[in-house]
């Protein structure tokens, strides 16, 4: 009840009224809130990841940083930003930036951190349109306020939305990447709550990767320039998933190997909450198959049907929202 107060509502407000957003980033932000949800209900084990993800959302409407954050105003940069949302994501990253500073994270938190700010700005520049060069540059302009202001090493850059295919997809995989300990934790319990959604994370990780790796790694389409990155990344869980899973002992045999060709079906222990089954594979199908590339408007709106017709146990508050903005995008088409 809490996601839905603190995160839902407050954003269905926002896709209401707020109109100077265009259709597709309006679908593409409806699209988020499902999957913020859906992802809650399959993977409860990982809910301290949203937790930190909602310090974020909820950091950016703090006024402790005021007076450090006049600099955005000022900023030659933003001079042009007619809309004022450069200087709100300006505004909204420095302020999330010193947050981390200020709780002294260090070694692998640190680094877990800054990837669950990554995470939010994807989501924050899609919403807005924010430009990649604007974000970089906003971004090292925020990073040296944390230098100067309160001699911390601040995050490195990093955007999703530069040179990575299918982002969420990475996200993913590195989530697993950054909390291994959760997930060896909960399957070597079997007989725990968390065990069937922790080992049904763990396949459609191995899925993305098998998927992602044919059509981005395998032989010497690594060496393409654009496929670089995503690689790093299915490198990365590679890396991660045979160390601290797939060659442990005890649980080897209940996972899938990586090197696999078809989609690794996942065993009958699932609970009740896989009744939202392939719903995310629906809202992964509105994702741009290419960086910095977008989908049809009308594949999006397909995926969002396809989406609906698949939310079994889903609060009917969600569809609410779903028709609340199909209406509402009726209205935009009409004006």
């Amino acid at each position: 009840m809490y996601i839905v107060q603190s995160i839902l509502i407050p954003n269905l407000v926002y896709l209401i009224y707020y109109t100077g957003k265009t259709q597709n980033l309006l679908l593409k932000y409806i699209i988020f809130l499902f999957k913020y949800f859906i992802i809650l209900k399959l993977y409860p084990f990982l809910e301290d990841i949203w937790d930190i993800y909602n310090g974020f959302v909820e950091n950016v409407n703090r006024s402790e940083y005021d007076k450090i954050l006049s600099y955005c105003d000022e900023s030659p940069l933003l001079k042009s930003d007619t809309t004022g949302e450069y200087i709100k994501f300006c505004k909204n990253l420095s302020r999330n930036l010193l947050l981390l500073a200020d709780c002294d994270y260090t070694g692998e938190k640190f680094n877990k951190y800054c990837d669950i700010l990554y995470m939010w700005m994807y989501f924050e520049i899609n919403r807005n349109g924010i430009p990649n060069n604007i974000t970089e540059q906003l971004f090292n302009a925020s990073t040296q306020v944390v230098t100067t202001k309160r001699y911390k090493t601040p995050c490195h850059y990093f955007n999703f939305n530069e040179k990575y295919y299918e982002p969420t997809k990475l996200m993913k995989l590195r989530i697993f990447e950054k909390n291994t300990s959760i997930f060896t934790n909960n399957l070597y319990d079997i007989k725990g709550l968390n065990y069937c959604s922790c080992l049904k994370y763990v396949y459609e990780c191995v899925n993305i990767y098998r998927e992602m790796h044919k059509d981005f790694c395998l032989g010497e389409k690594q060496f393409k320039p654009l496929n670089k990155d995503t690689c790093f990344i299915l490198n990365n869980f590679k890396t991660s998933y045979l160390a601290y899973l797939f060659d442990a002992g005890g649980i080897k045999d209940k996972l899938p190997p990586l090197d696999g060709t078809n989609n690794e079906k996942f065993p009958s222990c699932a609970s009740d909450e896989s009744k939202l089954g392939s719903a995310e594979d629906h809202v992964q199908g509105a994702e741009a198959n290419s960086p910095g590339t977008e989908q049809s408007q009308s594949r999006i709106t397909l995926s969002l049907s396809a989406l609906v017709s698949t939310m079994v146990g889903i609060p009917p508050f969600l569809t609410l929202i779903y028709k609340v903005n199909m209406i509402y995008i009726e209205i935009i088409n009409n004006t």
